[in-house]
C-alpha cells in the first residue's frame, strides 16, 4: 500500500530530482554534513503496489473507510472525479474568481475540497484526476494572470503531474 503523496508520487521530496548538481542540494539540505541520497522514487517504481491512498495529509476518514471496505471484503473506491466537484457540493467560492492559483480542477479529489475550504488554492497533492486535461488547465490559468512559472511550480509540488508532458522541462536546473 502506498499511503499518502510521497509514497504515490515522491511527494515534496521528488522536487530534488530536478537538480543537475546534487552536491549543492546537500549542502543546502545538510550544511557541512551531507548525507548521500538516492533519487526520491514513487514505492511503486520499489515494489508493486495493490492499493493507493493519495493526499498530504491523507484524510483519516478516509483511511478508515478504506480499513472498513478490506475488512467487510468490498472494493475500495478511489474517487476519480475532481477537486472542483467536491468545492461545489461544499457550496465554495471559486478561488480562480478571487485570483487564487487552484488546481482543483485537475487533481483527484476525495479530500473533501480542503484546502479551497480553507481559502488556500489547491496544489495537486492528490495527483490528477482522471481525464485531467493539464494542457488546458494551464491556458485558463495563464488567461487569468498566472506566470508559466507559478503553475509550474504549483503542479510539480507533489510529483503527481510529472507524466505530463508539457510540464517536462526544457533542462534541470543547475
Amino acid at each position: 500500500m502506498a499511503l499518502g503523496s510521497c509514497a504515490c508520487f515522491g511527494g515534496v521530496n521528488q522536487l530534488k530530482n530536478r537538480f543537475e548538481n546534487l552536491d549543492w542540494v546537500k549542502r543546502q539540505v545538510y550544511g557541512k554534513h551531507p548525507i548521500d541520497t538516492a533519487p526520491v522514487k514513487a514505492l511503486e517504481e520499489v515494489v508493486n503496489v495493490d492499493l493507493r491512498i493519495y493526499g498530504c495529509p491523507i484524510k483519516k476518514e478516509e483511511v478508515e473507510k478504506i480499513v472498513l471496505h478490506i475488512a467487510l471484503g468490498k472494493s475500495v473506491v478511489i474517487p476519480k472525479y475532481p477537486v472542483c466537484m467536491e468545492c461545489k457540493a461544499n457550496e465554495n467560492i471559486c478561488l480562480f474568481d478571487i485570483g487564487e492559483l487552484c488546481l482543483g480542477p485537475v487533481t483527484r479529489a476525495g479530500c473533501d475540497s480542503w484546502c479551497p475550504s480553507n481559502n488556500a488554492g489547491c496544489w495537486g497533492c492528490r495527483g490528477p484526476a482522471e481525464d485531467a486535461n493539464v494542457k488546458h488547465m494551464k491556458e485558463i490559468m495563464k488567461e487569468k494572470g498566472f506566470s508559466e512559472k507559478s503553475i509550474i511550480e504549483r503542479l510539480d509540488c507533489f510529483g503527481g503531474f510529472a507524466h505530463f508532458p508539457e510540464l517536462k522541462k526544457k533542462g534541470k536546473r543547475k
